[in-house]
């Protein structure tokens, strides 16, 4: 199961619209947890 509670709600919004980057893939997400930090999670999908 992904924690998805502390990603950018704009973040996510382009997940379930499905154009988030190629590189941004569930395994991804399980090996690199996010903090609450929304504009640094911003900074690591720009440079996917």
């Amino acid at each position: 199961m992904i924690d998805l509670a502390f990603f950018a709600p704009d973040t996510l919004q382009t997940v379930l619209d499905g154009s988030q980057p190629i590189a941004f893939t569930s395994q991804l997400v399980k090996h690199n947890p996010e903090t609450a930090n929304w504009n640094k999670h911003r900074d690591n999908i720009a440079v996917l």
